[in-house]
């Protein structure tokens, strides 16, 4: 069954980019359990999502993590299940 670690090794390996932060690895990892949790929690979702964007907007601001972060979510290889398909919408 397909999981985390698939998803990651699809994107963490971009000679073409550079080489992918380790700590970029914990922040999608935290992303993706929040995003597949049921019932989806999206108070953890948001933290885990700022503190990503956080991380790419300072000290991980490199190309490779830049690509890498935007491949494990437009690619979604390895996946569980199809992030966009989590109905991650807030109501009210």
């Amino acid at each position: 069954m397909p999981g985390f670690e698939d998803a990651w090794s699809a994107v963490a390996s971009s000679k073409k980019h550079g080489k992918v932060s380790p700590e970029l690895k914990a922040l999608l990892q935290r992303v993706y359990l929040s995003v597949l949790a049921t019932p989806p929690n999206l108070s953890d979702l948001k933290g885990a999502l700022e503190d990503l964007l956080n991380y790419l907007a300072g000290e991980g601001r490199t190309n490779a993590n830049c690509w890498a972060t935007d491949l494990f979510f437009m690619a979604s290889g390895g996946w569980e299940r199809d992030w966009t398909d989590q109905n991650l919408v807030v109501n009210g």
